[in-house]
């Protein structure tokens, strides 16, 4: 990195590099300066020192799409946590689609007829243990399931 005074050309160079949303550390790089003299080029020209992160409502947008949050903080050249707290912030909580085997095994859960444990119903269909007490619990609306061959299926502990 070379010294001296910044040209009116690098002043330029640097606005317009900072409206862009370069942080100060790329501009320094690209122009050959050190950062502390990006910073008191864009103090004088009356810019933010730090870019700003796009508005929340577009990490919203994005989950609606679909993408994940890795690539919408990439894309957004934020940081992962500000996406996930933007999101939650707005309330937006990504749910995961049932499919194929999730699907029957909450089908099994709603059927009365079928009086069978989550465990053995989770096996059945292949779902993970942790994933099918979840599914249990907001299908039926039980808050704890009672353990071992004696207690009845799929009952509450009372």
């Amino acid at each position: 990195m070379r010294r001296g005074n910044i040209t009116e050309k690098e002043r330029r160079q640097i606005v317009a590099l900072t409206r862009r949303g370069w942080k100060q550390v790329r501009i320094a790089r690209k122009l050959g300066i050190t950062a502390p003299s990006i910073s008191k080029a864009q103090r004088a020209a009356g810019l933010p020192t730090r870019p700003r992160f796009a508005p929340d409502i577009f990490v919203v947008q994005f989950f609606q799409e679909g993408w994940p949050g890795r690539r919408i903080a990439r894309h957004l050249h934020m940081p992962l946590e500000r996406v996930y707290a933007a999101a939650h912030r707005l309330g937006f909580h990504y749910v995961k689609p049932l499919v194929g085997d999730g699907l029957a095994f909450v089908k099994d859960v709603k059927d009365v007829k079928k009086r069978d444990y989550v465990n053995r119903l989770a096996k059945k269909h292949g779902v993970a243990w942790a994933t099918a007490l979840r599914l249990a619990h907001r299908t039926t609306g039980i808050r704890r399931f009672k353990k071992g061959k004696g207690a009845p299926p799929l009952t509450s502990a009372e």
